[in-house]
């Protein structure tokens, strides 16, 4: 007789909101709770979430937490309303590519991921900066205006750059741009139904069209990848579904662009840091990735069977879900001294989890990481009078799932003397 799951024993849990606001607050009552807290997620589900960083590495790493078999053919968030996330039919993260095997997960890995090492992204650098100069030129023709920057900078950015890598077709461009950057963050589940069959329509076209003329771009690399230890190639499936994991982590890398923007104009002496060469734009990507996670709640997997982890004497028991919340993870005060400060100094600030973990660290970690740390120095060099409109008046997006803000009033100011006849780098 199968062991009484543990979840089963609460008469209460926490719930998760579907439109929470406060990711850190939530956070720290969750982390009062425990190394990992009882929940309720948005759909009924109960789960648990994990808030200590060293366990969450544990269970990340435990073979006998795993996805899905179906999680990966089901093509990652499933929806575009993160409020009707589902993590039984989407396994272990936002962006990873992930099966119910670890030989499976690893193949899909040295297949999917090869393209999207931040070695193979440097050549596409100086296509990312002109694409920042391009949007910025659009956007700026009255410097003293106030012009959302999120929508768009922060939000268009990412899509186009996934676009010019996908070798997205002229036909298809503008629709293909125009449906990324709208694809709504509510809770809207038509809407969101909707658009995740058009999304669906538009990838299988374009793998199509990339059968019949090969280009050099990566769909066209993910349709010819093989696998030498197994001999096999990606099916169609998990074709659509790594591209649309890139569409994911487009939106993951508008909200780190989002909070880089708000941190650095809210802590100006952090940015003198970057401009006096004290630190690097790398160390503003991680601490803001530790400070602010894009996604709140990641999937790490249901148990296969029952775990003890000894260091803080948590039970899982075979079929239990078990999530982690990367706001409380990134601010863990076992590891990060005055961790609500943001400070791209700290050595801690690479140790976070917020682009995932191992075999299910978010398939385009490094394009998200490569998108922010080339476009905040464009920005920021580009601008060096920018400022939020209203400091104290930013809204967050109503998501549990995501951390965002649903605008940034700003004002460029005046660019560098002669930056309107200068081309961009």
């Amino acid at each position: 007789m199968e062991k009484q799951s543990p979840l089963t024993l609460f008469s209460h849990l926490h719930p998760i909101h579907p439109l929470e606001t406060d990711h850190h607050e939530r956070a720290e009552h969750l982390r009062a709770l425990g190394a990992a807290a009882p929940v309720q997620l948005p759909d009924g589900e109960r789960a648990w979430t994990v808030t200590d960083h060293a366990l969450a590495v544990r269970l990340f790493s435990n073979p006998l937490v795993a996805g899905h078999a179906d999680a990966l053919r089901s093509g990652g968030l499933g929806g575009e309303s993160p409020g009707a996330w589902n993590p039984q039919s989407h396994g272990r993260a936002i962006g990873s590519v992930s099966t119910h095997r670890e030989d499976e997960c690893r193949r899909l890995h040295r297949l999917a991921a090869s393209g999207l090492s931040a070695e193979r992204l440097t050549p596409f650098i100086p296509d990312i900066e002109r694409l920042a100069h391009n949007i910025l030129a659009d956007i700026a023709p009255h410097p003293r205006e106030t012009v959302d920057l999120r929508a768009r900078f922060a939000v268009r950015l990412p899509y186009l750059v996934t676009g010019m890598l996908l070798g997205v077709t002229a036909s298809m461009r503008d629709l293909f741009h125009g449906l990324a950057a709208g694809q709504p963050h509510g809770t809207g589940s038509g809407r969101a139904a909707l658009n995740h069959r058009t999304v669906h329509q538009l990838l299988g076209d374009l793998i199509d069209a990339k059968r019949t003329q090969p280009g050099r771009d990566l769909t066209t690399q993910l349709i010819e990848a093989h696998d030498v230890e197994t001999g096999t190639r990606l099916s169609q499936p998990e074709l659509l579904s790594a591209m649309k994991q890139l569409l994911d982590i487009s939106k993951i890398t508008a909200n780190l662009l989002d909070h880089g923007i708000v941190n650095l104009l809210r802590h100006p002496d952090q940015l003198r840091l970057i401009r006096d060469h004290t630190a690097t734009w790398n160390d503003v990507v991680d601490e803001t990735l530790r400070h602010q996670p894009p996604v709140v709640y990641t999937a790490v997997g249901y148990v296969v069977d029952h775990i003890t982890d000894e260091p803080t004497g948590e039970h899982f028991l075979r079929g239990e879900l078990i999530t982690a919340n990367l706001a409380a993870i990134g601010r863990d005060p076992d590891i990060h001294r005055l961790a609500s400060n943001f400070d791209i100094t700290r050595p801690t600030r690479s140790q976070h989890l917020s682009l995932g973990y191992g075999h299910s660290r978010f398939l385009g970690a490094d394009l998200a990481r490569t998108i922010a740390r080339v476009t905040l120095r464009v920005l920021f060099e580009s601008y060096p009078e920018l400022a939020l409109a209203e400091p104290g008046v930013l809204h967050p997006q109503e998501s549990y799932l995501w951390n965002a803000h649903r605008s940034l009033p700003s004002i460029l100011g005046p660019g560098p003397a002669g930056q309107a006849s200068r081309s961009p780098r």
